[in-house]
C-alpha cells in the first residue's frame, strides 16, 4: 500500500514520493517472497487514491530499469490505481 503518513491528503504527492517509497518497498518484498514458489506475485494498491496512476507507474518502471537485482524473487509486479482497476508494469521474462 502507498500512504502518505503525515503528509497533508488534500493534494497529490509529488513524484519523488512515490519513487522514494517503491526504493524502499520493492527490495523489502524482494526478500519477503525469497521461497520457492510457481509464482511470485507483488500487488501494489493505491488505497488512499491521492496518486495517479502515472506517478506509480512511472516510479515503478523507473526502479526496474535501475535496479533489476533487486527483483530476483519477484515474477510479477500489479498495481491497483482505483478500486477493482489493475494494471500489470512488471514480468519477468
Amino acid at each position: 500500500m502507498i500512504h502518505g503518513g503525515l503528509a497533508h491528503r488534500w493534494h497529490a504527492y509529488h513524484m519523488h514520493y512515490f519513487s522514494e517509497v517503491i526504493a524502499r518497498l520493492i527490495p523489502k518484498k524482494n526478500e519477503q517472497l525469497d521461497y520457492a514458489a510457481e509464482r511470485n506475485v507483488l500487488l501494489i494498491c493505491n488505497a488512499c487514491y491521492m496518486a495517479r496512476f502515472v506517478e506509480i507507474a512511472q516510479a515503478i518502471k523507473d526502479f526496474v530499469s535501475a535496479s533489476a537485482a533487486d527483483l530476483s524473487n519477484i515474477d510479477k509486479i500489479y498495481v491497483e490505481y482505483e478500486m477493482g482497476k489493475f494494471e500489470r508494469l512488471y514480468a519477468a521474462i
